[in-house]
């Protein structure tokens, strides 16, 4: 029983340590469960909603889809104008890869439409972080990425206005839908009017366009003063 009781409190106070790694957790049960206490989540809620680009600049959104990392992959994609009309969008298979090898060649699939159609003066927005930073030059891709961003960089010096910004998933919902989308056929789908598109992105995108205001959740780790003074003894003075 007592061999029990310490592989629970082994596993509680790891999981502990995972949850709370900035503070000093005693090593005994009853003094870590007052400790657990004065512990408290609060949720950070932020209001999200698609913002349309200035006149006469163009936004392409774009996703990834993977079913398993690697795995089967594809890509889906929206453009519009200043007015959030739809121009142009799509949903395309791309083979075997990871996440984000398909967030990597959604955008470069369909920057070179833009640029094969005249289009060229692109936002590209795209809710991965990595992606935004590679382009942005604050970060470099791994090596098995680095042919597909020379890839995209080539294509962005063909247009006379680029920016690649982020946005949150909750303001790219219309791509998600033709990112997965993607996986029901081996061929490109292209989409040219809101009612070819299919039902779950006709849906997204007509409330992107009216400004729907989505909700993103974020849980925030607090701990309370006591247990702040405690840990840290800095603090209180």
């Amino acid at each position: 029983m007592a061999r029990v009781k310490y592989m629970i409190f082994k596993d509680t106070f790891q999981l502990l340590m995972v949850t709370y790694p900035y503070c000093s957790w005693p090593n005994n049960w009853e003094d870590t469960i007052n400790e657990v206490e004065k512990c408290s989540q609060d949720i950070k809620i932020i209001k999200i909603s698609w913002q349309s680009p200035p006149s006469p600049i163009l936004k392409l959104n774009t996703n990834g889809s993977a079913l398993h990392n690697p795995g089967k992959i594809g890509g889906g994609g929206i453009l519009r104008d200043s007015n959030g009309n739809m121009i142009y969008a799509f949903a395309i298979p791309l083979g075997i890869g990871t996440n984000n090898q398909a967030e990597t060649q959604a955008a470069t699939h369909r920057l070179d439409w833009c640029v094969q159609h005249g289009y060229r003066k692109v936002i590209l927005e795209v809710d991965s972080e990595l992606l935004t930073k590679w382009l942005n030059h604050k970060s470099k891709p791994p090596w098995k990425l680095q042919q597909y961003i020379t890839q995209l960089h080539q294509i962005i010096t063909q247009l006379d206005f680029f920016k690649c910004q982020h946005t949150y998933r909750e303001a790219n919902t219309t791509t998600d839908f033709l990112s997965k989308e993607s996986h029901r056929s081996d061929i490109t789908q292209h989409f040219y009017t809101q009612n070819q598109l299919p039902a779950a992105a006709k849906g997204s995108f007509l409330l992107e366009k009216m400004g729907m205001t989505n909700f993103r959740r974020k849980k925030l780790k607090r701990i309370k003063k006591t247990t702040l003074i405690k840990v840290f003894p800095s603090l209180s003075t």
